[in-house]
């Protein structure tokens, strides 16, 4: 507690603007890109106050474009010493600017921007691309990021309406089953392909049950279940 007080009175010291720009910057994590805090904070004088923060310590260059905080408790004292209300401004401005910037190659961020609009209270876009970034990881064979952005997913579901929710609870804990009966979990493949499939039944989703008892009989054959698949 002392040194988070130590840390914010030295952010206090700050010029009014050069401390803005700091805590905006916060938002973006312990390393930024200037081209997402200029799109947030459309400040013409932003190169002027990295370079003032950069001469006080706050941050170092990485690059051209990217910077990071020479300290991560001095980056969480600025973060968390904003309202909560100011802070889901931010991450929603830091989403918007995000899908702006790379609208033509979003696939690198969608792990991002699924955080950003989770904790700007964003449900549906936080599930949208935390259901991506699974997608994503699958193809690149980073299976166990694939299961923690899905599992991510099917919470931020679990938030939504229930007609929603519903729909998209059991799209994923089908890429789910999928995925783990891939990887040899199967026990695991087991119990979302049944939860997907009951979801998938209480929807009336004739062409989505078909899809998972396809993969359930996949899933007994390499198990050597041979009656259940067939």
């Amino acid at each position: 507690a002392s040194i988070n007080a130590v840390l914010i009175a030295r952010l206090d010291r700050l010029v009014a603007r050069v401390k803005a720009t700091v805590q905006t910057a916060a938002v973006l994590g312990n390393e930024f890109e200037i081209t997402i805090l200029s799109q947030m904070l459309h400040d013409e004088q932003l190169p002027l106050r990295i370079k003032q923060a950069e001469a006080e310590m706050i941050w170092s260059a990485l690059n051209e474009i990217r910077y990071i905080f020479r300290n991560r408790l001095l980056r969480d004292a600025a973060y968390d010493m904003q309202l909560q209300s100011r802070l889901r401004e931010l991450h929603e401005l830091a989403g918007k600017a995000i899908e702006q910037i790379y609208a033509a190659d979003l696939g690198p961020r969608y792990a991002d921007l699924s955080h950003h609009f989770g904790k700007a209270g964003k449900t549906r876009q936080e599930c949208y691309y935390a259901r991506l970034a699974g997608e994503r990881a699958v193809e690149q064979f980073a299976n166990q990021e694939a299961i923690e952005h899905f599992n991510h997913a099917l919470r931020s579901a679990q938030n939504m309406d229930q007609a929603e929710s519903t729909c998209l609870q059991e799209e994923i804990h089908s890429a789910m089953g999928e995925l783990l009966t891939n990887i040899g979990q199967y026990e695991q493949a087991h119990q979302h392909l049944d939860k997907a499939l009951a979801l998938a039944v209480a929807r009336d989703d004739h062409d989505a049950q078909a899809r998972i008892c396809r993969w359930q009989a996949h899933l007994h054959e390499q198990t050597g279940e041979y009656p259940p698949a067939l």
